[in-house]
């Protein structure tokens, strides 16, 4: 194949599993891969996996995202010990002068939002339409391995780290209600909304019993799913508040598309509904589910034009 000049590399880079495609020149993604994280001991090998197996075109640039925290020249993923360093990545090409970028990897599916079409978006409520209740200000929720937003106000991205901030008091009065003191193990917004939450959640419920958290959303033990969709839909109505994104609130990340194909997106919808301060305001606002696994690789490519 021959070679494109101005090429990109990009690679998602989440607690259970990584993404690479390359970018041509035109902008559109080639030789997109999916790999298991526990195979691998760090990303450095699997970028030598994919090299080793994909032919490269003319590459430039390389953009990382990293499902923890970010720094120009470090990051490091929040559940596994894996680092990130842009010279060492780098140094993996035959090929001086590639720059390499590290993001967030809730940053790029805000770089992705613009560009995702009805095919990769699944309306999960309606909101309002007109301009006049749009402010351009749209939120992406991750709850994967990891928990996450970043907040999109027309086309800039804005990094957060939410998912170590503690929980609102109104979720974790709720959880005390139900769970008693197995609450003191729900410090952090990630400790309940991720996949190890999921799992932790349940077994406080049902005494020790121990499942996956694909198990729990497939096999349907109701008790737990109704209550984190309850729990969800109050912490929705604090982000409303924290973040006011009138142009929609957008969900990604395997626990979210699981959440939302249970009965948990009924008792969310019901406990959002139920808040009584400024109803109208939150009812206006539409959510969504992100559903294409690669929608970060197409942010990655979108935050790299104009510069490959």
């Amino acid at each position: 194949m021959r070679s494109a000049a101005g090429a990109a590399l990009v690679a998602d880079v989440g607690g259970t599993n990584s993404r690479l495609a390359q970018v041509s020149a035109d902008g559109n993604l080639h030789g997109v891969a999916r790999y298991e994280n526990d195979v691998f001991t760090s990303f450095n090998d699997v970028l030598r996996a994919y090299t080793a197996t994909h032919e490269l075109l003319e590459i430039e640039a390389i953009s990382v995202a990293v499902a923890g925290p970010i720094t120009s020249r470090k990051a490091r993923l929040t559940n596994r010990e894996w680092v990130f360093e842009p010279d060492v990545i780098a140094g993996q090409f035959d090929r001086a002068g590639i720059s390499v970028n590290l993001v967030n990897d809730l940053a790029a599916l805000g770089y992705a939002l613009p560009l995702l079409n009805s095919g990769q978006v699944q309306e999960i409520k309606p909101g309002a339409v007109s301009a006049e209740s749009q402010n351009g200000q749209a939120l992406v929720v991750g709850l994967g391995t990891g928990f996450n937003v970043c907040l999109v106000k027309s086309g800039l991205v804005i990094e957060a780290e939410l998912g170590h901030a503690s929980l609102p008091e109104k979720v974790y009065s709720a959880l005390v209600d139900t769970i008693g003191p197995y609450a003191n193990c729900f410090s952090t917004t990630e400790s309940l909304f991720s996949g190890a939450g999921l799992i932790k959640l349940h077994s406080s419920l049902t005494g020790g019993s121990v499942l996956t958290a694909r198990d729990i959303v497939e096999e349907g033990p109701s008790e737990t799913l109704l209550l984190v969709g309850r729990l969800l839909g109050l912490y929705i109505h604090d982000l409303v508040f924290q973040y006011l994104p009138l142009d929609g609130i957008n969900f990604a990340g395997g626990v979210s598309r699981g959440l939302f194909a249970s009965v948990a997106r009924d008792t969310c919808l019901a406990s959002l509904q139920d808040c009584d301060a400024f109803t109208d305001l939150v009812d206006n606002i539409p959510l969504r589910l992100i559903a294409d696994d690669t929608a970060a690789l197409v942010g990655l490519a979108n935050s790299l034009r104009g510069s490959v």
